[in-house]
């Protein structure tokens, strides 16, 4: 009976222990998630939410701007660090795979978003302050059935893109 004993105590040690404690390493409940994989200073972009999210960081580097700008990049970017993962500061962002926007998959949520290939389509990525001033790598992935119509100072009128690559 000692050793069942000695056996169930140590059983109960063991899963009362902090949840945190793995391997003798401390596991934080706040871990960030590497938007770097490759190490090449670029975040990837999986999703087109996350396409969309550049707009508010038009530098790349892994830093929304202040406010309700700073909301919507962290949700197309969960749990995101301030320097994204990258080493030593982000340069911009290289797409990961192939994204169209009629496809849910392309879609974090999961749900073609209407707004973008409806109506108005997609709001072009434009800083009023000095434009997007940062590395897009397509890595020879493309964007499919990007959708834009809208009027402006030039009246171009609409502009439909079908496999347009990056």
């Amino acid at each position: 009976m000692g050793a069942a004993f000695g056996s169930a105590l140590i059983v109960l040690a063991a899963a009362l222990l902090p949840a945190g404690l793995i391997g003798g390493e401390s596991v934080s409940a706040q871990t960030t998630i590497d938007y770097d994989i490759d190490g090449d200073g670029l975040i990837e972009i999986t999703y087109l939410e996350q396409l969309d999210a550049m707009r508010w960081d038009p530098f790349g580097v892994g830093i929304a701007d202040d406010g309700h700008a700073r909301e919507v990049y962290e949700a197309a970017f969960p749990e995101a660090a301030n320097t994204m993962g990258c080493e030593g500061f982000c340069l911009g962002y290289e797409l990961t795979r192939n994204l169209d926007f009629n496809s849910d998959g392309s879609y974090a949520s999961g749900v073609v978003n209407k707004d973008w290939t409806t109506g108005a389509g997609w709001m072009p990525i434009y800083s009023d302050r000095s434009g997007f001033d940062a590395t897009f790598e397509g890595n020879g992935f493309t964007i499919a059935n990007l959708y834009i119509k809208r009027r402006g100072a030039s009246d171009t009128g609409s502009t439909a893109c079908s496999d347009y690559p990056s």
